[in-house]
């Protein structure tokens, strides 16, 4: 299976390259408010990224009339350069944010509050981020994935568990019936 291209932005409005310090160009797309700016809130995605286009309404309801969005597309999504789909360095990943959110919270050239932006995986990815950055005033953690206490029903039991490492192979080979 051949891995698919990097797509380009169809204009130079859609954003801008970073450049980050191994040389890579990452993709960042900046939503700005019509009125005086009051925050500044990154948009972090997991490994999957995510399409500024299609977040389109995520995007101008954090937007509103006052807070400039900033959408960052993860090396190997979206726009940015990477093998497509395949994260070999999950540190290099995560660097990238906090060179790109730095970079931009130091030119000082928009002000305002900071605020990080999660779903889901991303929730750590902003945890981490979060402790990297030169300043922050808050995040926005969207279903974070927590450790529950397993409820009677809701999980499999050390039996279902030995059935299925027994039953793997089996399925595997076509021998199972």
């Amino acid at each position: 299976m051949k891995n698919v291209d990097r797509p380009l932005p169809a204009d130079e409005s859609e954003g801008v390259f970073h450049t980050v310090s191994d040389g890579a160009k990452i993709f960042v797309h900046t939503y700005l408010p019509e009125g005086d700016l009051s925050a500044s809130i990154y948009i972090l995605s997991g490994i999957t990224g995510i399409n500024h286009n299609s977040e389109k309404d995520l995007i101008e309801s954090l937007g509103g009339a006052k807070n400039r969005v900033v959408v960052i597309h993860p090396r190997g999504t979206g726009y940015s350069e990477g093998k497509r789909g395949d994260i070999d360095d999950f540190s290099r990943f995560l660097d990238d944010y906090v060179e790109i959110i730095n970079h931009d919270v130091l030119s000082g050239k928009y002000g305002g509050k900071v605020i990080l932006f999660g779903h889901s995986m991303s929730t750590a990815v902003a945890l981490h981020v979060a402790e990297k950055i030169s300043s922050i005033d808050g995040a926005i953690l969207v279903n974070p994935p927590v450790k529950m206490k397993p409820a009677k029903g809701m999980s499999p039991a050390v039996g279902e568990y030995l059935k299925y490492a027994f039953a793997a192979p089996l399925w595997q080979q076509g021998q199972h019936r």
